[in-house]
């Protein structure tokens, strides 16, 4: 049975090596059909269609007025898109809003969007004009009303009037959460706040593998001598680097890798919530967690009880009420409650 409710979320479902979307109900709204997809965000999902990336809507329908060999997820109402070799914007119709002609284009925020031309990038408005002139050899998207660019190879920070508020010092510089940034000095990690003053001096070790400084629960990862712990936003160490390996923060705890090679949750204060007991541990989201336990997934809540017991080959936090789940090769939805909404057909 079809349904074309595209109010509600849709999950990615999988038939015979073909993939489409079903709602949270498991009711399906586009059939299997594609080789490729990904999520929805905002309203549209990107999927391959005659081997090219073509955007798709919570009701099926393609956007095909024309054909590209890149799109971009939709931001502000528009989707940068690449022709032969220049990027433009399209609206979620499908027509231009800016017609192809930079080299290369990143996605709109507060009504502006970075965009390289001759070499340089700036940023531009919905009307293609440079409000922020195509001075730097990189530009990333303005997030809180600041931007990190890159200026005779050294990255700082501008704001949406192209003020200078950190100037060119960095290797790196990543976007901001709120106030805060991280900025990487000498591969060491450090955090500056929204009026460019440092609020943490580069000393902790850095690298892309991992999402450190990132906040989740005002809490960031951090690593030194090749030891994780957590930073509050504050710039106070809360956990100091002890742990092997350690996620990110959700609902309150965070799981880590304990000296016996077996993971547990620690609380916000650091204290561990109970005995380390599983080989691997995820993010907490709707109260539990996905949890191996002798080589299957299972699901735990807040005080290590078992909610689903570990019977599948793969688990994913649950979103929207939902999470995909592995069993014997093949893919299912669940509730929180163990209830099966769908499942893929043998």
């Amino acid at each position: 049975m079809i349904q074309t409710n595209i109010h509600t979320p849709l999950f990615v479902i999988r038939e015979r090596g073909k993939f489409g979307f079903m709602d949270d109900v498991g009711d399906i709204v586009i059939e299997p059909q594609y080789f490729e997809v990904e999520d929805f965000q905002g309203g549209f999902a990107r999927v391959k269609f005659n081997d090219r990336q073509v955007h798709i809507d919570g009701l099926g329908r393609l956007l095909l007025k024309y054909v590209f060999n890149e799109v971009g997820q939709f931001r502000e109402g528009m989707s940068r898109v690449r022709g032969v070799n220049l990027w433009g914007f399209v609206d979620t119709r499908g027509n231009f809003v800016i017609d192809p002609q930079f080299e290369s284009v990143g996605d709109f925020s507060g009504q502006m969007a970075p965009a390289g031309i001759h070499g340089k990038v700036g940023y531009i408005t919905p009307q293609a004009e440079f409000a922020i002139p195509p001075i730097f050899e990189e530009a990333h998207n303005f997030a809180f009303g600041l931007a990190a660019v890159r200026h005779n190879d050294r990255y700082g920070y501008i704001n949406s009037d192209g003020r200078v508020v950190a100037a060119p010092e960095f290797d790196y510089a990543g976007i901001f959460q709120e106030d805060i940034a991280v900025v990487v000095q000498n591969d060491l990690m450090g955090l500056i706040d929204a009026n460019g003053k440092l609020l943490i001096e580069p000393q902790y070790q850095w690298n892309t593998d991992d999402p450190l400084g990132v906040f989740c629960d005002d809490m960031a990862l951090i690593m030194q001598d090749d030891l994780y712990g957590f930073m509050h936003r504050s710039g106070e160490v809360v956990v100091h680097p002890t742990y092997g390996f350690a996620g990110s923060y959700s609902e309150g705890l965070a799981p880590v890798l304990t000296e016996n090679g077996l993971y547990t949750y620690i609380d916000r204060n650091g204290k561990p919530k109970f005995a380390p007991s599983y080989e691997v541990a995820g993010n907490f989201s709707h109260g539990i967690a996905p949890v191996r336990m002798n080589g299957r997934w299972g699901y735990i809540n807040h005080y290590g009880g078992i909610i689903i017991p570990p019977v599948f080959e793969e688990a994913t936090p649950f979103k929207n009420g939902l999470a995909r789940v592995v069993r014997d090769g093949f893919w299912a939805y669940v509730t929180t409650d163990a209830k099966v909404v769908w499942h893929e057909q043998e």
